[in-house]
């Protein structure tokens, strides 16, 4: 296996193009330079360099070798730096801005652990809308956002935390169907509380049920999570909601909550931050933080259903879907 030192010395050697250069950089010898890269190519079984008397070249496994080697040790120092963050306690300020299926089962245990472990970090969480929260980093109003899966402008940086599924929520008096998929193809003709015009989530689910055909009786526009609760427990109308969002109920029983099998909804999240007056440090943090309770609530949610296997949920990364 590759030697991280290895990796370092051949690059140094690359960006030079000079074992002498490369020797002062990584204040060792040039003997030593030159019988690290000597091993490096006899493990490899390739020729890295060009030798002459004016310096050293990159053969085209050489650059090919620097390519990934670059690459493995930048993942390597963003790791760094991100378990940095749990050292020592990070100041200063966030304004973090959250749509209301996150608030409920995700906030709150990642608020607790950021002011247990960064006691001098201000934090202030506003629940929003996802197209408000869009705009608000746009206009730099809130410093770091998770909202759906979108096409962000280049002055957006946009990291993928994972994904969810939606749900379809009924009232408790229909509980015995409770954690039973459902194909909404073989449902009548739904009544939907939804988002008004303009969510992102409210295009998407009646663009998909639209293309798998599943016709849409009526729609009443609730733009608030309790006033959708009781207006769904009042009438025959259902909701279609993000499973993160419905832990609670999953655990309760108190509404009807069954895991949509067709057509496959997924909801993909994403952290934005306005590139210019976003906080890399504290950013950072809050990615690994939001994704990490993302992935616990999906496995407790995942032992409410039956014969429905999620998608598993993924990872900070680089980047997975629509409010």
């Amino acid at each position: 296996m590759l030697s991280i030192s290895s990796l370092r010395t051949f690059m140094a050697v690359v960006e030079t193009a000079s074992f002498t250069a490369a020797a002062l950089r990584l204040h060792a010898t040039q003997s030593g330079v030159s019988q690290r890269i000597a091993k490096l190519e006899h493990q490899l079984k390739v020729q890295l360099f060009l030798r002459t008397p004016q310096g050293a070249t990159a053969t085209l496994a050489g650059r090919q070798l620097y390519q990934r080697a670059s690459a493995i040790l930048g993942l390597l120092s963003e790791a760094e730096t991100e378990l940095g963050l749990f050292a020592g306690g990070l100041e200063g300020s966030i304004h973090i801005g959250l749509m209301p299926a996150l608030m409920r089962s995700v906030a709150g245990p990642v608020q607790r652990r950021l002011i247990a472990q960064h006691p001098n970090l201000e934090i202030r969480l506003t629940e929003l809308v996802s197209s408000d929260l869009i705009q608000s980093v746009l206009r730099s109003e809130i410093d770091f956002a998770i909202v759906p899966r979108f096409d962000a402008p280049d002055s957006v940086l946009m990291t993928s935390l994972g994904s969810t599924y939606e749900v379809l929520v009924l009232a408790n008096r229909y509980i015995e169907n409770h954690g039973q998929p459902v194909d909404l193809g073989q449902q009548r003709p739904l009544s939907l509380v939804l988002q008004s015009p303009g969510s992102i989530r409210r295009d998407s689910i009646l663009e998909r049920l639209k293309s798998a055909g599943i016709k849409v009786d009526q729609v009443v526009n609730i733009d608030s999570m309790f006033g959708t609760f009781e207006y769904i427990e009042a009438t025959d109308f259902a909701a279609i909601l993000p499973a993160v969002m419905m832990l609670k109920e999953a655990e309760n029983r108190q509404l009807c909550i069954r895991p949509i099998l067709k057509p496959r909804m997924d909801l993909g999240l994403i952290a934005i931050e306005n590139k210019v007056t976003r906080h890399p440090s504290i950013g950072a943090l809050l990615k690994l933080e939001y994704a990490s309770e993302l992935a616990i609530v999906d496995r407790r949610l995942a032992t409410f259903w039956h014969g429905f296997l999620p998608r598993q949920a993924s990872t900070p990364d680089g980047s997975r879907e629509p409010d």
